[in-house]
């Protein structure tokens, strides 16, 4: 699922969507599907709960509420990564899902 909290939006759409219950931060491809996933620096598997994805271009960097909320679905179980285009995109998704 992507999450549409990114983009320019007036003040008025901001609020709806914050009534609506939007949190910034999120990442923006979240996979709702536990896995087996087995990283470099890990040679054990360990079962995660989903993968977060936060994309990111150039030299941006996740701002304070994505680091927050990084944290918070790390110690939730999830994998978190920041991509900075499709290659990673894909190297994490393929290992991810071990294809």
């Amino acid at each position: 699922m992507h999450v549409p909290n990114g983009g320019q939006r007036s003040a008025r759409a901001g609020a709806y969507l914050k009534a609506e219950g939007a949190v910034p931060g999120y990442p923006d491809i979240m996979v709702f599907a536990p896995r087996l996933f087995r990283e470099d620096m890990n040679p054990g598997a360990q079962l995660y709960n989903g993968l977060s994805i936060e994309l990111k271009v150039f030299s941006n960097k996740p701002d304070a509420n994505q680091l927050n909320i990084h944290n918070v679905l790390r110690d939730a179980g999830w994998i978190v990564s920041v991509c900075y285009g499709l290659g990673e995109v894909e190297a994490i998704a393929k290992a991810y899902f071990q294809k």
